[in-house]
């Protein structure tokens, strides 16, 4: 087979790591390889304390003062991302995870580069007893149910079996995912079945 140089560079474009070529996999991929996060430097931390009010109580986050026309001072900061399930917080045209403004209020630093994981992971509780500095291992470790993955369609069950993944369906809880695998690991692996404690 002969290689024409415009055929070439396309492949080379198709299949570099920075492509967005839909050769690659999607999030929601179970081949999806996530790259190490890197967080956003957070605003200093009195800048924090004077634009944002947090509530202990509900974990909520609430505006000082207003960012902008459509929002007034009082107002409850951000909105639940559908992809993530944490809340997103835009401030000075840039997005931020509350639970991480939060972190820096309460403990007047800016977590970094280190993971805030939710202890009852539950994403939207950002009530600061239910937050704790994670590593990678930590916070992966802190996942409730296995074979139940969170994408834009809800959550997706899916097992492995003789090295291929079997997609279980779409379900609109965790729980239900959960059960669906379980049920799905009982039938495939019958004895050697070891579910998560």
């Amino acid at each position: 087979m002969t290689w024409h140089r415009p055929l070439v560079g396309l492949w080379r474009r198709a299949n570099s790591p920075s492509s967005k070529s839909p050769l690659h996999p999607a999030p929601d991929s179970p081949h999806y390889q996530p790259m190490a996060r890197v967080y956003k430097v957070l605003p200093p931390v009195a800048e924090l304390q004077e634009v944002f009010k947090y509530n202990k109580i509900t974990g909520k986050l609430y505006w000082r003062v207003s960012p902008a026309n459509s929002v007034s001072s009082g107002d409850l900061c951000g909105t639940v991302c559908k992809h993530t399930g944490y809340t997103r917080v835009c401030y000075k045209k840039e997005l931020y995870l509350a639970h991480r403004i939060i972190w820096a209020i309460v403990y007047k630093q800016d977590p970094g580069q280190i993971l805030i994981d939710h202890i009852n992971r539950i994403r939207t509780d950002n009530r600061v007893e239910n937050l704790r500095m994670a590593t990678c291992a930590q916070n992966g470790s802190n996942r409730p149910t296995k074979g139940a993955y969170l994408t834009r369609n809800g959550w997706r069950a899916q097992i492995q079996t003789k090295g291929k993944n079997v997609h279980l369906g779409y379900y609109s809880t965790e729980a239900e995912a959960a059960q669906a695998y379980q049920k799905a690991a009982i039938e495939l692996k019958g004895q050697f079945y070891f579910p998560y404690a």
